[in-house]
């Protein structure tokens, strides 16, 4: 048995492939404007579901499907996609993305892809930070439990097997680039870690042959 609340379908197929002539298709739009007098939220759309044995509040599929959000001029101090889960399951995640490539010619693929730029002018004394990736992991509680308890702020396993032995296979578990510029007081780390707190610190701890050059 299947129920809708709403069920529609929309479907234009007709015309020319003519470049002047736009067609947008909806298959939904929502529209919805608030005001900022006394307590006010405004939903575009505000969705729910619970008690079956798999829920949706949005199911997306399609092979060419994209879900964009468009957010230009944003002056919101939340994120934009904004996510707080709360979970006592285990192996539960916060953000699963799961990325299968296919391709066997000569291309790029990315599970994650991100680009932060600023080309603002910055002036007087002021003194701002960026992130490209900002992450913090936060365990409190005064455990009593016997064994370990470990704690990664970010775990990286690449694995690169099954090839032939022709070529060359290059594997990096990380790669860190930094690129400064000279002009005032500046300094450039590829790698810049700190360690404390605990009965034994290492800022950094290699298992495995080092190489250092140039």
């Amino acid at each position: 048995t299947t129920l809708y609340g709403i069920y529609g379908i929309t479907s234009n197929t007709s015309g020319t492939d003519d470049a002047n002539n736009i067609r947008n298709t909806l298959g939904g739009y929502f529209s919805a404007t608030g005001n900022t007098n006394s307590t006010s939220t405004t939903y575009g759309i505000y969705t729910t579901a619970a008690s079956a044995d798999t829920n949706y509040a949005l199911y997306s599929t399609g092979a060419n499907t994209i879900n964009y959000f468009d957010a230009t001029a944003s002056t919101t101090t939340a994120g934009v996609l904004d996510l707080n889960v709360t979970s006592s399951t285990n192996n539960n995640r916060g953000l699963d993305i799961s990325y299968t490539s296919t391709a066997t010619g000569t291309n790029r693929s990315y599970g994650i892809y991100n680009s932060w730029s600023s080309s603002a002018v910055v002036a007087g004394v002021v003194t701002p930070f960026h992130y490209g990736i900002y992450n913090t992991v936060t365990k409190t509680g005064a455990d009593t439990q016997i064994g370990q308890v470990r704690i990664y702020g970010i775990y990286n396993n690449v694995s690169f097997t099954g090839a032939t032995d022709a070529g060359t296979q290059l594997t990096y578990g990380g790669v860190f680039s930094a690129t400064g510029d000279t002009n005032g007081t500046s300094s450039a780390y590829g790698i810049y870690a700190t360690a404390s707190g605990a009965d034994g610190n290492f800022s950094a701890y290699l298992n495995g042959p080092a190489s250092v050059g140039d």
